[in-house]
């Protein structure tokens, strides 16, 4: 079975790359933008989630119901 360092999606937004990867055995994610383009087109869409908040150190947190 391969395995792979990262996988990119190119141009997931116009100017904006998504980068997945493991990190410490943690799946991690980033954005890579070029130039010119536009942050707030980055869109998220949370399904399930109960409340949704980001704590000090900048980490996105979702609450469920589990």
């Amino acid at each position: 079975m391969p395995s792979y360092r990262e996988v990119v999606y190119a141009g997931l937004y116009e100017g904006i790359d998504l980068v997945y990867r493991l990190q410490q055995g943690r799946l991690k994610y980033e954005f890579h933008l070029r130039p010119g383009a536009d942050p707030t087109a980055i869109r998220w869409t949370v399904e399930g989630a109960d409340s949704i908040s980001i704590d000090e150190r900048g980490n996105l947190i979702l609450r469920t119901r589990t």
